[in-house]
Order: structure tokens, then C-alpha cells, then sequence
């Protein structure tokens, strides 16, 4: 649980820096094994498929 502590807060003073995120992102699937992208890919996408439905029911 340190690890993503450490890696969310990381995420939250580099947000508005795209070079960082970029690196971390690039790094973690490098890490990552192909199911584990998958998965992340999908619920990133479900996730975003309901923001975008609740969008426009506002």
C-alpha cells in the first residue's frame, strides 16, 4: 500500500505536467504484465463510458 500511496501522490503534484505522467505511465506497463493491461485498459474504459453518460445527463 506505500507503493501506491507514494505513486498516487506523485500523480497528484504531477498532474498538470504531461512529461511526468507520461514517464509513469510508460514505466508501469513496461512493469506490467499483458493481463494486467488489459484489465486496467477495460476498467478505464467502462469508467469512462459512464462519466461520458452521466456528462450528458447533466
Amino acid at each position: 500500500m506505500e507503493t501506491f500511496n507514494k505513486a498516487l501522490n506523485f500523480i497528484k503534484e504531477q498532474e498538470n505536467n504531461p512529461t511526468a505522467l507520461t514517464c509513469l505511465i510508460e514505466r508501469l506497463l513496461v512493469a506490467a504484465s499483458d493481463k494486467q493491461i488489459a484489465t486496467a485498459l477495460q476498467e478505464t474504459e467502462d469508467f469512462l463510458t459512464l462519466l461520458n453518460k452521466q456528462n450528458e445527463n447533466i
